[in-house]
């Protein structure tokens, strides 16, 4: 009985994350006066072997699309010319943050963690572009040779980001009327961004 308690309070977070009608078996259990009454400590250990196979299965499965992205996140980095024009310290920098995800990973024993940190991966990708931006060197211009005119500085953000300032007066869209107004505004803000120098990642 101290084992399923100990497994019902240490997974409550997991929980909300699988398809678990034997959740509610543990539940009755706990809430029972008299549980060791006929085959209910029975019943709530196959209960929890169950939810505790179901718990690893989706761990496994969550851990491995974060590795994936992340690794698919770094070699987008090392191909992107942020990356290739930075210095040594400067793209481990960079690369850094991925490389302790996929670390954190293996330990991470609840489910809502790992696909946060799966969701956290695009704007980490943005930010570390932008790193890299204002980190970049600058070349040196020869004693007596006038500096060259300043560039623009590129600057990156994404679309869900861009997405996000694109306000309509309706909370979803209800026509094709309405959806041409929304690719027209979505439109309008990438523009914009692209005039303002910013590149726009897509995932």
């Amino acid at each position: 009985f101290d084992q399923i308690f100990r497994f019902h309070n240490d997974n409550q977070a997991n929980f909300d994350h699988i398809e678990a009608p034997e959740r509610e078996t543990l539940s009755q259990l706990l809430k029972e006066s008299t549980p060791y009454k006929g085959d209910r400590i029975r019943e709530g250990k196959q209960a929890m072997d169950c939810l505790a196979e179901k718990i690893r299965d989706q761990i496994t499965r969550e851990r491995q699309l974060l590795i994936e992205k992340a690794q698919e996140k770094i070699n987008q980095l090392k191909v992107s010319y942020e990356y290739l024009d930075a210095s040594k310290d400067i793209q481990d920098i960079a690369v850094r943050p991925f490389e302790e995800i996929i670390t954190k990973a293996g330990k991470q024993p609840y489910i809502g963690n790992l696909k946060s940190d799966r969701n956290y991966l695009s704007e980490l990708y943005t930010k570390q572009l932008n790193y890299m931006v204002e980190n970049k060197p600058k070349p040196q211009t020869p004693s007596g040779v006038e500096d060259p005119p300043t560039q623009p500085t590129i600057r990156f953000t994404s679309i869900a980001k861009v997405e996000k300032e694109v306000r309509l007066s309706k909370s979803q869209l209800e026509t094709m009327e309405d959806v041409e107004t929304y690719i027209s505004k979505l439109r309008e803000a990438i523009e914009k961004k692209i005039k303002e120098n910013y590149r726009i990642t897509l995932n």
